[in-house]
């Protein structure tokens, strides 16, 4: 099965998640390994240390590694990123799904599936993501998927099926039997 995972050699430097670490994090959102195609894979094991304030409380992550995919969905070069803290450059994402979900899993370690609808700092137009987060240690790991076209299609297919069904309702029943 760790065959079926060489796609992580475009996605990941030394030092970054392991196979082991993405096939757990693959295998718990559900998604058939070899299939799997991610857009980004961000951050690295202890590579995302949570912040918090004086009382304990987690306000923001700083970024400590950043791999060339996951970069290029927040429209900044890896070396801007790390180092920074995800609210200060995205402040838009702090009431997001996806933060509560990073917040959650650091807190508990519990891993989590989020999938939701973003625009903000990096993207202009709604953008849909499914993101896989676990715990590594004290940090998160994050698996990222643009799912956008899925969602688009699923859109679609609701719209023709009230169509369909406004259709059939107006239409005399013998028309149908």
């Amino acid at each position: 099965m760790k065959a079926s995972l060489s796609w992580l050699n475009d996605l990941l430097s030394p030092g970054g998640l392991s196979a082991d670490a993405i096939e757990h994090a693959l295998t718990f959102a559900g998604m058939p390994i070899e299939s799997a195609t991610p857009v980004a894979v961000s951050p690295a094991p202890g590579d995302t240390r949570p912040e918090r304030d004086a009382t304990g409380r987690i306000v923001d992550l700083t970024w400590l590694y950043v791999n060339p995919a996951f970069a290029r969905l927040t429209g900044f070069p890896p070396a801007q990123l790390i180092g920074q803290r995800l609210l200060q450059l995205f402040p838009s994402r702090a009431g997001s799904p996806f933060f509560a979900a990073y917040i959650q899993v650091a807190e508990t370690g519990q891993p989590t599936v989020v999938e939701h609808s973003y625009q903000g700092e990096s993207s202009t137009s709604p953008t849909w993501f499914r993101a896989t987060v676990v715990r590594t240690g004290e940090n998160i790991a994050v698996l990222v998927h643009d799912i956008t076209d899925r969602k688009q299609t699923e859109a679609a297919l609701l719209t023709s099926e009230a169509s369909f069904r406004a259709l059939r309702n107006a239409t005399a029943a013998w028309v149908w039997t």
